[in-house]
């Protein structure tokens, strides 16, 4: 499971897209189901890992931001 990560991430690094959109969900996904788990399982957790990995550290980001922003620290 860990090689799928890896691999991946490394698709993610390699795509043109920003953040690696589309290519890593395809990887991921692709090196699960060789590894054998069923297809929804295998989009169900590709899915949540992204949105854990990519989309949740956006708010807190966002909010550093502009905190930092107001007190004229960037």
């Amino acid at each position: 499971m860990i090689l799928v990560c890896l691999v991946g991430e490394g698709v993610s690094s390699a795509a043109p897209t920003p953040g690696g959109l589309g290519a890593t969900e395809a990887a991921l996904v692709s090196g699960l189901l060789l590894y054998g788990v069923p297809l929804d399982a295998a989009v169900a957790g590709t899915l949540i890992y992204r949105l854990a990995t990519f989309w949740l550290p956006v708010p807190p980001g966002y909010l550093a931001f502009r905190l930092l922003t107001r007190r004229r620290l960037l």
